[in-house]
């Protein structure tokens, strides 16, 4: 029911901002000691952390080409118990989006990836934290990565089969779409639909929920527009 659809997404929303809170660096938080050789990675970690939220390309450049730090290496894992993401994530939760192009140049980081505890996405992460800049970088990103998978031409058939790789929390599913929905982030639902990668007429689950029913149910106008026109978009082409 749409009923069950808000309790979803009003859990998702706690849970996403415990721990994109928990994932941040803390101001205070000092490097770990012991063996020299440990301090000097624990160092580098921190300062690359620093880099990722402020947007400090050459800093970031620096950590990574020093070979100690590797750009997947989990970030942030504290005594606390926090979030240990790696570099692109922390990259999209801050809208650096200089340093989320310069990370995907690199050839081992994985824009794919989704966090084991959150179920986030770079670009799930990206829409969450509403960085329009980052989530276009993403959105050329994934569709390159296709085009390199496939020697047919890239299309909206094979992005939207990309997109079908999500996590979950729980029994919800947690898609780029779903995330704007809930925030109501019409222009990164637009930017999805553009780049190919949201199915708007696809159910949610476990609820069986449509996204334009959403949208409805939570009287968001603009989105409702939007889903309209791509539904009739949609339908238009597959009549053609």
């Amino acid at each position: 029911s749409l009923r069950a659809v808000e309790d979803e997404i009003r859990n998702i929303r706690q849970m996403m901002t415990s721990a994109t809170t928990a994932a941040r660096p803390a101001a205070t938080q000092s490097t770990a000691t012991g063996k020299p050789d440990v301090g000097v990675v624990q160092q580098l970690k921190m300062r690359l952390l620093h880099a990722l939220y402020t947007g400090d390309v050459f800093n970031v450049k620096n950590v990574i080409g020093s070979k100690i730090v590797n750009p997947n290496d989990p970030l942030c894992r504290t005594a606390e118990g926090g979030l240990a993401w790696p570099p692109l994530l922390h990259a999209c939760a801050a809208g650096t989006t200089k340093v989320v192009a310069y990370l995907l140049s690199l050839p081992d980081v994985d824009i794919c990836f989704h966090c084991p505890v959150t179920g986030l996405s770079p670009l799930a992460l990206a829409i969450w934290s509403n960085k329009p800049t980052c989530i276009k970088v993403l959105l050329n990103g994934l569709r390159g990565i296709v085009a390199s998978e496939s020697e047919l031409p890239v299309t909206r058939q094979h992005l939207l089969a990309k997109a079908q790789r999500m996590a979950t929390i729980g029994d919800v599913e947690v898609t780029p779409l779903g995330i704007a929905l809930a925030h109501g982030n019409t222009s990164a639902a637009a930017l999805l639909f553009a780049a190919g990668h949201a199915p708007v007429r696809r159910p949610f689950q476990p609820s069986g929920a449509s996204p334009l029913s959403v949208a409805t149910y939570l009287q968001q106008k603009s989105m409702v527009q939007l889903l309209l026109r791509e539904q009739t978009a949609e339908l238009t082409a597959a009549e053609a």
